[in-house]
């Protein structure tokens, strides 16, 4: 556990999204949660609790007051849950109000005036790590889950958060500790040493570790898009149709869609769902030569974005001539992997063959964006693409960014080791690369970590959680 001046006050947020519901849920942590309970609550027949009759872990029916006036704020359910048991290992109360800004901004006010702080980003689950009733990975986890739009990211989450990942860098770590000591004992007491020192043994346990902790960095390149999004960007001449075709993919009207080229001046991204699994969908402006200064930062942007897209839709006017020979952007695209859209086809005359379109071996989509026409075929072959990928994620630990970085070094620091072995470099300088990889194992579960780090990670969760 770190010791952290967190646990010195209580803290207070509302642990629900804004906006008007059924039900609004604020929450208190620390030491005073109980006694500004008490406070504020009175059960339906207007009596106070007392410290000695709270039974924990129930659900009392009553009302929020204020306690100067005596007016009813709301109509509530109110939790006890009493150290150790409850999320952050503190004392907690819950207040389950109707939800709306008026109600839920007074009751928290109420609750400050009695003594709590409001709570940072993520301070509920810093609070729950930093009490040791969870480590880093799983309380990363939770980020993961409150984030996931789909099925597949929300198996990624919930394998982590299960502990998966927790035990393989356990395994990993007991693996090394073992290995140390036998280092170290044939470093400072040769002569206690039964057998002579095993090359091949040392050899065979450090590729193994090399293969286990690659097979987690390869998880993280192959599968940290079913977390993220795949990335799919939707270019092409200037009005094709890009935009109709973003909105049509996402069914509201998100880009605007006007008949002057040249419209989009900026990257836009929205989310999509198809088949359970997330994409980050970029419609972006017309790539084409221009004098507009404006227009030629948002052709730059497009060419970055293509760069770093796992999917390229490439979006054709079929009212226009298109020679691939000749078209500088198809040059470009035919870098990347790419599924050809002919866009407009509602306006083709009845005795244009389609066949004209076809070109590169690459049998192009006829949609009509405008007419929802052939959108979900172009739906069905974006999942024929990437389907590679979708495997059964459940099996799969896909370490987070951070995690793969740390990962990375632990691979970095083996892979020294087994040079300096098979290079037959004095033992003893095997010590400081296996330390590396022991505390780079303790600084992926978080118990050895720096508060700067710690206040990165817990930076980007939500305030409530």
């Amino acid at each position: 556990m770190i010791n952290s001046p967190l646990n010195q006050h209580t803290i207070a947020a509302v642990s629900t999204p804004p906006g008007n519901g059924g039900i609004g849920i604020i929450r208190i942590s620390g030491e005073d949660s109980f006694k500004i309970g008490v406070e504020l609550f009175r059960n339906k027949n207007f009596d106070s609790l007392t410290f000695n009759s709270i039974k924990y872990r129930y659900l009392y029916y009553g009302f929020i007051i204020d306690p100067q006036s005596n007016f009813k704020i709301d109509e509530v359910l109110i939790v006890f849950m009493k150290s150790p048991y409850s999320y952050t290992a503190e004392d907690v109360v819950e207040i389950h109000s109707h939800s709306g800004r008026f109600v839920l901004d007074k009751i928290l006010s109420l609750v400050f005036y009695y003594g709590a702080e409001p709570a940072s980003p993520g301070e509920f689950t810093k609070r729950a790590f930093l009490n040791g009733r969870i480590d880093l990975t799983k309380a990363e986890a939770v980020m993961d889950m409150i984030n996931s739009s789909t099925e597949a990211s929300h198996k990624v989450a919930a394998g982590i958060f299960s502990g998966k990942l927790k035990e393989e860098i356990l395994e990993i770590r007991s693996f090394l500790v073992d290995l140390e000591a036998r280092i170290t004992a044939f470093v400072d007491f040769p002569d206690d040493m039964e057998d002579d020192f095993d090359l091949s043994f040392f050899l065979e346990s450090f590729n193994f570790l090399y293969e286990k902790i690659d097979l987690l960095i390869s998880n993280y390149n192959n599968f940290h898009q079913v977390r993220d999004g795949y990335k799919i960007t939707i270019a092409g001449p200037p009005n094709a149709g890009k935009s109709s075709l973003l909105n049509r993919l996402i069914s509201k009207e998100r880009a605007i869609v006007t008949s002057i080229p040249g419209t989009t001046r900026d990257i836009i991204e929205e989310s999509l769902n198809l088949d359970g699994f997330p994409f980050v969908l970029s419609d972006t402006a017309g790539i084409r030569e221009t004098d507009d200064e404006i227009e030629k930062i948002g052709v730059t942007k497009s060419r970055e974005l293509l760069e770093k897209s796992d999917l390229i839709i490439f979006v054709i006017d079929s009212l226009k001539d298109f020679d691939p020979d000749k078209d500088p952007l198809f040059k470009e695209i035919k870098k990347y992997s790419f599924i050809t859209v002919i866009n407009k086809i509602d306006l083709l005359e009845k005795n244009v063959s389609r066949e004209t379109f076809f070109y590169e071996n690459n049998k192009p989509v006829f949609i009509s964006a405008a007419k929802n026409i052939g959108i979900d075929t172009l739906k069905q072959r974006i999942i024929k693409f990437f389907e590679k990928n979708f495997y059964s994620t459940e099996s799969y630990i896909v370490p987070n960014k951070r995690q793969f970085f740390l990962l990375d070094q632990i691979k970095s620091n083996i892979d020294s080791i087994i040079l300096s072995l098979n290079n037959n470099c004095d033992i003893e300088l095997l010590s400081f690369d296996l330390k590396n990889c022991i505390d780079l194992c303790s600084e992926i579960l978080g118990e050895d970590i720096s508060p700067d780090i710690l206040d990165k990670v817990f930076g980007d969760f939500c305030i409530g959680k």
